[in-house]
């Protein structure tokens, strides 16, 4: 079942999450070639068919939706901010 996904020639805005980065919104074929999926830490969730695994770096147990992208690696936030973090230093040297 394909989903409804936002314009893909936008970004989305996490500033107002405290975040300073812009994520690019892409179709799901893009979707699918990415190197991983930001999931959320299991925990109480307002969805009961969510799906669950483990951080493909520190192993805590992840919940994420149905309809995310079945190919990538699934990474917990905390990982993921961290891998980012490792390739802002990359493009820096």
């Amino acid at each position: 079942m394909r989903r409804k996904r936002h314009d893909p020639k936008k970004e989305m805005d996490l500033a107002p999450f405290g975040i300073k980065a812009k994520i690019p919104v892409v179709d799901d074929d893009e979707a699918e070639s990415c190197d991983f999926v930001v999931c959320a830490p299991k925990g109480p969730s307002p969805f009961k068919d969510n799906f669950t695994g483990n951080c493909c770096i520190c192993g805590i147990e992840i919940m994420y939706r149905w309809h995310a992208p079945r190919r990538p690696k699934k990474i917990c936030i905390e990982c993921a901010a961290k891998q980012v973090g490792k390739e802002k230093l990359k493009e820096q040297k």
